[in-house]
């Protein structure tokens, strides 16, 4: 077996380094949690096309360049969603995610696009749940966000009973989230940045 790429972990160090606000605990959170090692096999079709996507993400953050990294992999799920590398891409999405909603928080001038990717975010989550994703990719969408990302994901969920069923809880404190679980994940357990499991 052959990684075509670098594993999940250096690409969250590289998010973790691109300008803008730091986000070393959570990123620390990630790597801890188990995101690092995975290998994929060669792709060939419509993988071959997914991993291609991937790679101009990989090589926009490289550059820094976090608008087009984003872009780059949210289109995987978009165009390829039976592509393993739409998994690898949803950690990479949600951390750029956190780090373009704080460069933009304040400004007066935003990308337009911007505003519709927690929608498009909570729906790839559930996604991700449904193929087996856990705790770690609503980490990656949750932590360290305003609680007012969590209420939107409430409100989003109302009227989506297929995410909704998950039952993704969150706690905030002083208006950040600072812990989540996944009540309908076996054995779920609210787990704090650093892995401390909340009461």
């Amino acid at each position: 077996m052959t990684c075509p790429s670098p594993p999940v972990a250096h690409r969250l160090r590289r998010v973790q380094a691109a300008p803008g606000r730091a986000v070393r605990l959570l990123v620390a959170t990630l790597l801890v949690a188990g995101f690092a090692g995975a290998c994929a096999s060669p792709f060939q079709g419509s993988d071959a096309a997914a991993a291609a996507l991937f790679a101009e993400g990989d090589a926009a953050l490289d550059r820094g360049d976090l608008e087009q990294a984003y872009l780059r992999f949210a289109e995987v799920p978009r165009l390829h969603p039976e592509s393993p590398r739409s998994a690898e891409a949803f950690p990479l999405a949600a951390r750029i995610y956190y780090k373009l909603f704080f460069r933009y928080r304040y400004q007066e001038v935003k990308p337009e696009w911007l505003a519709e990717q927690p929608a498009f975010l909570f729906d790839w989550l559930g996604a991700r749940l449904e193929e087996g994703g856990g705790e770690d990719d609503v980490k990656a969408l949750f932590l360290g966000m305003p609680w007012s990302h969590y209420q939107d994901y409430e409100a989003y969920a109302r009227s989506h009973p297929d995410l909704a069923r998950w039952g993704i809880r969150a706690v905030e404190d002083n208006g950040i989230i600072e812990s989540v679980k996944v009540e309908g994940l076996a054995g779920a357990q609210a787990v704090a940045p650093g892995g401390v499991s909340a009461p």
